[in-house]
Order: C-alpha cells, then sequence, then structure tokens
C-alpha cells in the first residue's frame, strides 16, 4: 500500500521547511507525489472547523499515511485517528520537526531513497532495485568523504525508460509497411545494447521478421526498417556503414532501401549520422527521428563544429573545447545547491568516472590504447556528456561510470571497490 505525508504548517517557516525537505528529498522535492505542504496563514490556523476539513480532504485523497501539524498556532480538536490507516501527529516546534522528520518519510516509504528506489523498481529490468541497494550505493559517495549530496544529485537526475517506453520511441505501432525489420550488432558484441529492444519488437509484431545484421553482411532486398536503441555520437552507426557499404559500392547493393529509427538519439548523433549519409552519397537510407526521444548533449557551436570536421581532436579523438558539450547534469544548479557547488560534483565524478572507466576500458579492450585526454573526457561517460541515462536493460557507456562501472577509485587517502547501481 502506497502511504503519503501531508504537513500543514504556518506561513512563517516556510523557509526553514523547505529548506528540510529539500535537504531530506532533494532540490525537486515539489514534484514528489509521496509528500505535500499546506501553507497557513495566521487566521487559517486558528479556525478547528477549517483544519478539520482540509484534514478530512487528506484522508479521503491519500488514504494511508501520516498528517503533521507542525507548530502550536495550529488549532485542531478533531479525532487524533481519522481512519485506521492515517494518522495525525502533531510537532509543536522546528526542533523536534529536524529531528523526527527523515524517520517519518521513511516509516511512511516517501523518503528520497525509497522514492528512487520505487522509481528504478518498475523501470530497471536486469535485476530488482531495493532502497538497501539505492543506499548501499550512495554510502561509497561517504565513504570517500562527505560526497554523499554529489551521490543525491546523480540519483535526482537518473532518469530510466522501460521498454514500453523504448518501443513508443522507436515507433513500433507505424512499422506494418517494411518488409522486414533489423538491428546492428557488431560480430565482437553480438549481445549487444540493441537486442533487448529487437526482442521486444519481435513480441510486439510476431509476424514481422526481425533479423540481426553483424559485421559484413548483405542486406536483404527491399523496404526495411534498421533499429537502434540509443545513438549519442553516431559512431556506431558509422561503423555499420564503413562495414556494411565499402568505398567501391556498386549501384546493385544500393538497392536496399533503409529507413533508420533510434528510440534516443541526440541532436550531435543525429549531425553525424546525416553527415555520414552525404559523404557517402547513400540516398537509399533516411533517418526517421518522427517518434525518438530527443537529447541534446551538444551545444549549437559543438554541433557546427561536428559539421565542419573540427569537434573531436585529429589525434586524440576527444572533444576539441569543452564548450561544445552541454553538460545539461551540471547546468541545472537546483540538483546540487548552486553552482559552486555543480562545479564540485562535476569535479569529483569525472576524478572517480575517469578511473572507472579506465578500468571497464581496458577489461573490455585488452592492448587497446587511448589517450589521457580521452579518458579525462571519459569521466564524465564516453564523450563527456555527463549523462544519467538508462534504458530498461542497458546503459550507454555516455552514462556518468559511477552509475554503471565497477572498479577500484582512490579520493585523496581513500581507497574502495567500487559497485555499480545499474548492473548488466
Amino acid at each position: 500500500m502506497k502511504r503519503s505525508v501531508v504537513c500543514f504548517a504556518p506561513i512563517d517557516w516556510k523557509d526553514h521547511i523547505a529548506r528540510l525537505l529539500s535537504a531530506e528529498l532533494g532540490c525537486h522535492w515539489r514534484n514528489n507525489a509521496g509528500i505535500t505542504v499546506t501553507w497557513l496563514t495566521h487566521e487559517q490556523a486558528h479556525r478547528p472547523q477549517y483544519i478539520q476539513s482540509q484534514i478530512s480532504a487528506v484522508v479521503n485523497r491519500i488514504g494511508a499515511g501520516e498528517i503533521l501539524l507542525v507548530g502550536e498556532e495550529i488549532k485542531y480538536t478533531g479525532a487524533p485517528l481519522p481512519s485506521g490507516t492515517t494518522v495525525v501527529r502533531r510537532i509543536k516546534d522546528l526542533d523536534k520537526l529536524d529531528l523526527t522528520f527523515s524517520q517519518i518519510l521513511e516509516a511512511n516509504g516517501v523518503d528520497f531513497l525509497s522514492q528512487r528506489a520505487d522509481y528504478l523498481r518498475g523501470r530497471w529490468e536486469t535485476r530488482q532495485i531495493t532502497r538497501d541497494s539505492v543506499a548501499s550505493w550512495l554510502a561509497q559517495f561517504k565513504s570517500l568523504g562527505e560526497f554523499e549530496w554529489i551521490g543525491k544529485g546523480v540519483l535526482a537526475g537518473l532518469v530510466c525508460y522501460t521498454t514500453e517506453e523504448l518501443l513508443r520511441f522507436v515507433g513500433v505501432d507505424a512499422i506494418d509497411t517494411y518488409d522486414q525489420i533489423l538491428y546492428y550488432s557488431p560480430d565482437r558484441d553480438p549481445l549487444g545494447s540493441s537486442t533487448p529492444l529487437a526482442h521486444a519488437v519481435g513480441k510486439h509484431l510476431p509476424l514481422k521478421h526481425v533479423e540481426r545484421i553483424g559485421n559484413n553482411e548483405d542486406l536483404p532486398e527491399g523496404h526495411s526498417l534498421l533499429i537502434e536503441d540509443c545513438s549519442i555520437s553516431g559512431h556506431e552507426f558509422a561503423d555499420f556503414v564503413h562495414k556494411t557499404w565499402p568505398v567501391d559500392i556498386t549501384e546493385e547493393q544500393l538497392l536496399a532501401s533503409i529507413d533508420l529509427r533510434f528510440a534516443v538519439l541526440s541532436n550531435l548523433a543525429e549531425a553525424a549520422i546525416n553527415q555520414t549519409l552525404s559523404d557517402r552519397d547513400l540516398a537509399n537510407v533516411t533517418l526517421n527521428k518522427n517518434t525518438c526521444l530527443s537529447l541534446e548533449v551538444a551545444t549549437d557551436a559543438g554541433v557546427d563544429a561536428l559539421r565542419r570536421g573540427a569537434y573531436y581532436s585529429p589525434t586524440g579523438k576527444h572533444t576539441v573545447r569543452r564548450e561544445y558539450i552541454a553538460e545539461k547534469l551540471f547546468s541545472d544548479h537546483t540538483l546540487w545547491g548552486g553552482p559552486a557547488q555543480a562545479v564540485s560534483a562535476r569535479r569529483f565524478l569525472r576524478t572517480i568516472g575517469e578511473q572507472l572507466y579506465r578500468a571497464d576500458f581496458m577489461r573490455r579492450n585488452p592492448g587497446l590504447q587511448k589517450s589521457d585526454r580521452w579518458f579525462e573526457e571519459a569521466g564524465l561517460g564516453a564523450g563527456g556528456f555527463a549523462l544519467t541515462l538508462a534504458l530498461a536493460r542497458s546503459v550507454p557507456k555516455s552514462t556518468l561510470p559511477v552509475l554503471w562501472a565497477a572498479g577500484p577509485v582512490k579520493k585523496g587517502k581513500k581507497e574502495i571497490i567500487w559497485e555499480p547501481l545499474l548492473t548488466h
């Protein structure tokens, strides 16, 4: 049973209680359906009949939870137990509220960690997310110092899309006209991130043929739809083109007509894919973004630089200028408490993330070398985009490594083995 906490408080205490709520629930606590606050004027607080009518309305609405009457000013003479599952609790001063508020929220399952766990439990499909697992992941920030607030900021920004949402983003209900549905995964990773989406499409459309395309395979004739779960940089599509259509392509090989659809598509990837199609004169391939979820990971200057061939360093393959990257996570200062805190959070996440990305990259690509500048950028996720994005059963490498990577990390004299929150 879902519970709620409803707080009635004098408007004179608004600033103090708002700070307390922000500390406990994050800056976006007003969007938390589990808790609401009604600010009372002096006149309203001294009208018992008005307070009773408000409490009765709350009981009918929430069904279960706690109603907090904060401050001695509120005059309430009604029953202490309005229903069997909703109780009224009086808290007469702010000191007592400060001491007991977190326990009240947790007891009703509306505290920050419970809310985040509840959100992920219905969305992350590879394992069950519990409050304990979220708390354990968050505790790692505290193990490295007083950085728990940074972990809470990452959790507040984390978005995870369900398989049903990804199917909608790829436009699954509008693909009956295609002869077949294709998905690409390279031979080095045949069970790539697009595989679960392709299987879900096949279940949704059992009469449609869904086929994996690997390296150097001929494409089927006719009108095909090529689907992928996500494209942030556009590199995977460039890899697909390089291995599917050699430079000396013949007219016969261009007979296959293909539409491209991505469930999630960034503005940088869109520009890169269109550039690839133009450079290779692939008039038989069309990018269709009518239903996709669009992400802005690059600034306008960054997209322009990509089109001019000036976005990436020609040697290190990292971004030439930091101002080309949008870094939306750190521009939302409310997640962190202010601009200075956003800078501190970025520095910490990049430092820890670089160590995690290096360890993961070396495990997956033994012998392959990348520049230090490339790894420094990847500390905020591949490409340095600082995403907090998950897709039901996979996490893009452009998401912050603290969410998906594992390995030893060090901060000052403290060292731990980092465990990810979203394991594959």
